[in-house]
Parts: structure tokens; sequence; C-alpha cells
């Protein structure tokens, strides 16, 4: 799974991009944790969270109103701060980001991808 997101908006430690899906509220979160992703229903947005907002009580991370939490961001959320309201952003799934790191791996190793024949094997 892959998906190039767009420009995010930035709000705090909390980045959101406008998605084309409209779901109800299910099981909304008035609180979340650091790398928890969202969905925002009033914003129809996805929100990946890794820290505090202008809305959060001291430590705590709080999205502007209640978000359906449905994942969690692998390893450190907090390089989500180098991003900058619209920075394009590319969001791939853990699976994904393993095949391309094996295919690169490959692609280093044997100057090419297994499997893949050179142009001149097409016509033969």
């Amino acid at each position: 799974m892959r998906w190039l997101l767009g420009a995010p908006e930035t709000w705090g430690d909390e980045i959101c991009f406008a998605i084309p899906v409209s779901l109800k509220e299910d099981g909304p979160r008035a609180t979340v944790e650091v790398g928890d992703l969202g969905y925002w229903p009033p914003g129809r947005a996805f929100c990946i969270f890794f820290g505090p907002t202008p809305a959060s009580r001291g430590d705590e991370v709080r999205p502007a109103s209640p978000v359906n939490v449905f994942g969690r961001v692998e390893g450190d959320a907090t390089v989500f701060r180098k991003v900058r309201a619209g920075t394009q952003v590319r969001i791939e799934g853990a699976e994904t980001a393993e095949a391309n790191r094996r295919i690169h791996e490959d692609f280093s190793r044997h100057g090419q991808r297994q499997g893949a024949g050179s142009p001149s094997e097409a016509g033969s």
C-alpha cells in the first residue's frame, strides 16, 4: 500500500491530509498517543499524531475534536516534526516499505532486479 497524500496541514505536532472519504465517528477518542494514526470526521482528514497540539493540556496529545484511531506509526513518529505545511508527503504501509527495501538490496547486489530480463532478451 502506498499513498501520495499531497500537502498536509500542520497543527502543533499533528499533520492532517484532506482525503476524499466521508466516515462517521467510530469509537472516537478525545486524546490519542504519540504515533497514532486517525481519521478526523469533521475535517474528512487522515491525521498523524506525534506530540502535543494547541488543544493539549500538559503532555497529552489532543486532536481538535475526537478522531477514529485506526493504526500506528512504526518507529519514531517524532520524525514528522520535520514536515512543514505544504510539503509533499508519501505514506507507505510497512509491507510496501519492506518490499522496497528488499528490491533495493537485490538491485545493489546484482545490478538489476532478479527475474527482470534485459531489453535485448525480450525479442528472443
